[in-house]
């Protein structure tokens, strides 16, 4: 079967042909760098390719009824910046109808034309053309024939409904391009002269972003950064683990981290930083990457540290000077036991062998006298007591707070009962004299303040250490309010027996509020159990 030969190729029609200029111009204006380049060349490339006399571009503002304008083409022919123009569109102008309306495109046969000044020096036929986003019309490109006076073809306002279009998703397209870059711009601004460390990860923890903080404290370029595991970076192998646990566990729900780690430089030097770390997620929850923000924080670890030894070394200070204090104590105790109360005994005695050399007339003051020794042996026996009670270290801790809370019955004449849990038998006698010694002082300050009908004492022992809770049922007071010199409510007693328990390794708690009585708990950390010498 044989064919002839081929025909000639059918001639385009008008359309096809304004298709292809179309496209055409729209291709060279998508190579455009900026959103204020892609305006001009529409114009200049509208006149030039597309044959359009005079054209202008005009987009929407955030008030309705005005207009902004982009570039144009002036009475005489010649490219003229327009951005600076604003243009009443009220709705029963030609332009307002456009954007009101939502019409591709609105013809007025007399539309006014305007010099550089914004005055009226003319008019004409002229044709709107809307710009639309997909959505909705975001301006116009106006096309008139004010130049050579003729009126406007039908296929004329047909292409420029065409080219307004297609210009309209470009100009949507790269106003969201030049905000993007804009955005970027100041982000890279703000996080390049900021001192924070900023990075940015890919999902699987890959560097695609640092800042100059951070590649300084790396001591690397930042080509040599980029690209690299952030986790690499940790120095402590256990912290690279935790790291990424810390990562997976992260949501769209829980988006946010805070931790602290080692960062090991090029140079071997290690930085402690505070990370800020946030998880993004699109719509459908599919991890984008991470964000972390940190904050070197190695002069503050060192300084905590510092500290840290410093409040060590306080500590075992304090319980030296607690334990010297409670030795001396011991040792006054004892003196005024061995010496003074002996001489006190021996007066007593004398004094009543004298009696048979005396008149029965001085037997009176002899009375007296021995009185006032008997009187200051009780003293001496109590004070004694008070300086070191012998029970502390021969029955332990739990006698010794039965009989401050029997003793503080009698004086006061409040009922004060004590109660013990735990293993008591087994405690250091160094390790809570302070603590027999803060009741006593909380006692006291119970005695002159708290206004209280009942007392209770509780001792507990655990693995964590010992407790003894002082609760009464008096007027209270607000904890919060209470000064180291405010007397009222115990305040410079209860400072310095928190300072006591500090310094020992131990802390004071207070419950309070007016009306509604006190509690207060002292706690000391687990000591060496007693030895069979101090049971």
């Amino acid at each position: 079967m044989t064919t002839g030969s081929p025909g000639p190729a059918p001639r385009p029609q008008p359309a096809e042909v304004e298709a292809a200029a179309v496209h055409a111009v729209m291709l060279q204006l998508s190579k455009a760098e900026t959103f204020d380049d892609l305006c001009r060349q529409a114009v200049l490339l509208g006149r030039e390719r597309l044959g359009f006399e005079r054209l202008g571009l005009w987009f929407a503002t955030d008030d309705p009824d005005v207009a902004q304008g982009s570039w144009g083409i002036d009475e005489q022919g010649r490219l003229r910046d327009e951005r600076g123009i604003l243009l009443r569109a009220t709705p029963d102008s030609s332009l307002g109808q456009v954007w009101r309306q939502n019409q591709a495109l609105v013809g007025a046969e007399q539309a006014p034309i305007r010099n550089d000044a914004g005055e009226v020096i003319g008019s004409g036929p002229r044709v709107y053309g809307a710009l639309w986003d997909g959505e909705r019309i975001i301006g116009s490109l106006n096309y008139d024939t004010y130049l050579s006076g003729q009126p406007i073809p039908p296929a004329a306002a047909n292409l420029l409904g065409l080219f307004a279009t297609t210009l309209g998703h470009l100009c949507t397209r790269r106003l969201a391009e030049d905000k993007l870059r804009r955005s970027e711009e100041l982000y890279r601004n703000l996080v390049e002269t900021q001192r924070d460390l900023v990075v940015r990860l890919s999902p699987a923890a890959v560097l695609t972003y640092a800042n100059e903080a951070f590649c300084r404290a790396l001591a690397k370029p930042f080509e040599a950064v980029v690209g690299q595991v952030f986790h690499h970076y940790i120095a402590d192998a256990r912290q690279r683990d935790q790291a990424l646990r810390n990562l997976s566990r992260l949501t769209p729900e829980a988006p946010h981290i805070r931790v602290e780690r080692e960062i090991r430089a090029a140079n071997g030097q290690i930085r402690w930083v505070e990370w800020q770390v946030t998880a993004f997620f699109n719509a459908q929850g599919a991890l984008l990457g991470f964000q972390g923000n940190g904050r070197d924080i190695t002069e503050r670890r060192r300084i905590e540290e510092a500290l840290l030894g410093s409040r060590e070394q306080l500590r075992a200070l304090g319980q030296q000077l607690s334990l010297a204090a409670e030795s001396e104590r011991q040792r006054i105790a004892g003196e005024l036991h061995d010496r003074i109360g002996p001489a006190l005994a021996v007066c007593q005695l004398r004094l009543e062998g004298l009696r048979q050399d005396l008149p029965p007339a001085t037997w009176g003051d002899l009375d007296a006298v021995q009185g006032g020794l008997e009187a200051a042996l009780e003293e001496l026996s109590l004070l004694t007591f008070e300086l070191h009670p012998p029970m502390l270290r021969q029955a332990g801790l739990a006698a010794a707070l039965e009989w401050l809370a029997e003793r503080f019955t009698d004086e006061e004449g409040v009922p004060c009962r004590c109660a013990t849990s735990g293993p008591v038998d087994r405690l250091d006698h160094e390790t809570l004299a302070p603590l027999f010694q803060a009741t006593r002082e909380l006692l006291r300050n119970v005695g002159k303040h708290a206004q209280a009908s009942s007392v209770t004492l509780h001792l507990r022992v655990d693995p964590q250490g010992v407790e003894v809770t002082v609760r009464d049922d008096g007027r209270g007071f607000d904890p919060q309010r209470r000064r180291p010199s405010d007397g009222r409510h115990g305040g410079f007693g209860l400072f310095w027996i928190e300072e006591r328990l500090r310094h020992l390794g131990g802390s004071l708690q207070v419950v309070s509020a007016p009306g509604q009585g006190t509690s207060v708990m002292l706690r000391l950390g687990p000591g060496p159990a007693a030895s069979e010498g101090d049971r």
